[in-house]
């Protein structure tokens, strides 16, 4: 049970001291948010600095009283996990304002990430992926392109052919590498509202980044005041262990939209969770319709029979569908149709994840195992080929059985807490939902055919952050936690080995099995707990942990 401070003189002070430790790591996350959003729209650093003074003024009364009221001391792992929460938090902090500085300036690349990669004996492979590639800029030119009218918006021409003629290739020449369009039309809706705020790409990609920020700060804060309270828990280490990670701070730094599909998806789970239908099925319907691969988890409400959190949701992504349409026509939906999706199917669309070697050893998804094990020696290319429909649709006949398990399962858990007068899961389910929507997410991702490491392992890291044991012994399996956490947050290319690709194939064949190998294990794990909780006398008792 936590420790009330408020009853004890002395424990008064401490609450006082941990409060503003709170607000200083807080602070130091919505500043740079504030700053950017400032900056980008055209104001000077001293006129940024004094808004964020002004913001933090305004806010700081109503933020003390918002402040976790309890903080559990009697045990010794919380007071070292709000240390290292707190230590945690200042260095990612500055790690993202670090970035702030290159995607203000992109041509500022003293402050981009990774912008050196270990020397390869092999030419090809020194290309540099970064700093100057940039996945935002195929969001962007694809909106152009549809608003335009041109007639297939997924020809890969119009973005890599020299001569291009659209306004971002005019504006960002040399600075940035131009990447290619993959996504459903529906997903330029929110590109498309950027636009709608600034003609400069580069003022739209400083705007990207503080969109992401937000929303995934945001994201933090509703699902560790869902789970705890108001009451520090080991669930808020998830922001420090996301955002400090070289995988993530990269996937910012290039723009890709998965940072934020998999926020959005959390978000809009919890608002479900919340009974708030509507704005909770606007969110998920929005990451179903733009990257497809969240729809998993609509599956799992299904089996939940979340019908009104369900119905919401279809009746976003029909609603985002016909804005789609209406906005830019029909020509996407007609190239999308006709040209992209038989590409997806057959791997065209990503024909680099066959033959390229240094997307082979990136590549995170099922598909990448495979032709990791080609250039190891372990398969031959004609094997390959042959295997992969089958162990793609093996892995999706495991993965609707895996959500089949889970969902019935928390379908049984709702019914057994309701039957014990509970009107609100206790903190130890809410838990075990958030980790288990964050296994689905992971594997659901794994069905494509190209899953880059850098941004493939964020839901990862984030479910290593919800694994931290909040009760019983901690100690060993904090320590595990954080080597995986090690493993899976340093981006591949590896900083370090030979001049070949051997290791980063090793590397990343072992982590991804790895990562499998986690999931198939908790499901077990929470399948059994969850069994274990609905025989407890007293339902949802605190007293009987399911992660702890």
């Amino acid at each position: 049970m936590a420790v009330k401070f408020i009853s004890q003189p002395t424990a008064s002070r401490r609450l006082t001291s941990v409060r503003v430790i709170v607000l200083l790591v807080i602070l130091c996350t919505i500043g740079p948010l504030i700053f950017m959003t400032s900056r980008a729209a055209g104001t000077s650093n001293w006129l940024s600095l004094a808004i964020v003074g002004a913001a933090i003024a305004l806010s700081l009364p109503g933020a003390l009283k918002l402040l976790p009221d309890t903080l559990p001391t009697h045990r010794k792992g919380y007071r070292v996990m709000f240390a290292i929460w707190v230590v945690l938090g200042m260095v990612a902090s500055y790690r993202v304002v670090s970035l702030s500085a290159f995607m203000l300036d992109a041509e500022n690349t003293a402050y981009a990430v990774a912008t050196d990669q270990r020397p390869f004996d092999d030419e090809e492979l020194n290309k540099p992926f970064s700093p100057k590639h940039n996945c935002f800029t195929s969001y962007m030119i694809g909106v152009e392109l549809a608003v335009d009218g041109d007639e297939n918006i997924y020809e890969p021409n119009n973005y890599r052919r020299p001569d291009s003629t659209t306004s971002v290739h005019t504006e960002v020449k040399d600075i940035l590498n131009i990447d290619t369009y993959q996504y459903p039309p529906t997903f330029l809706l929110l590109p498309r509202a950027l636009m709608l705020l600034t003609d400069s790409f580069f003022q739209s990609r400083t705007y990207w980044f503080t969109l992401n920020l937000i929303v995934f700060s945001t994201t933090i804060a509703v699902v560790g005041y869902w789970i705890g309270g108001r009451k520090f828990s080991a669930f808020w280490l998830a922001w420090p262990l996301v955002a400090i990670a070289p995988t993530t701070l990269l996937t910012l730094q290039i723009g890709n939209v998965h940072f934020l599909i998999i926020s959005l998806s959390l978000l809009g789970m919890v608002l479900i969770e919340k009974q708030q239908y509507r704005l909770g099925g606007l969110i998920l319907g929005y990451v179903v319709v733009a990257k497809i691969f969240p729809g998993v988890l609509l599956f799992y409400l299904l089996l939940r029979r979340q019908w009104r959190g369900v119905a919401w949701t279809v009746a976003a992504m029909l609603l985002y569908v016909l804005a789609t349409w209406m906005i830019f026509g029909p020509a996407p939906w007609r190239a999308f149709l006709e040209y992209q999706l038989p590409r997806l199917s057959s791997g065209d669309a990503f024909w680099f994840a066959r033959d390229n070697l240094k997307a082979i050893a990136v590549n995170s998804s099922l598909m990448g195992m495979l032709y990791k094990s080609v250039q190891l020696g372990l398969l031959q290319q004609a094997d390959a080929n042959m295997l992969a429909g089958p162990v793609m649709w093996t892995f999706t006949a495991v993965l609707i059985t895996l959500i089949v398990v889970i969902g019935l399962a928390h379908r049984r858990m709702s019914i057994a807490s309701q039957s014990a007068d509970e009107s609100q899961p206790d903190s130890a389910m809410r838990q075990q939902f958030v980790t288990a929507w964050l296994m689905i997410l992971i594997l659901g991702q794994m069905r494509s055919p190209f899953l880059p490491w850098t941004y493939g392992n964020i839901a990862i890291l984030w479910l290593l952050a919800m694994m931290i044991p909040t009760t019983g012994p901690w100690l060993k399996r904090t320590i595990a936690i954080a080597f995986l956490w090690l493993i899976l947050a340093i981006d591949i290319p590896l900083p370090f080995g030979p001049g070949t690709l051997t290791l980063d194939l090793i590397y990343g064949l072992a982590g991804t099995s790895v990562v499998i190998s986690l999931c198939l294990g908790l499901t077990i794990s929470l399948r059994r707990r969850s069994i274990s909780w609905m025989d407890s006398p007293i339902i949802g008792s605190k007293s009987r942990p399911l992660l702890g």
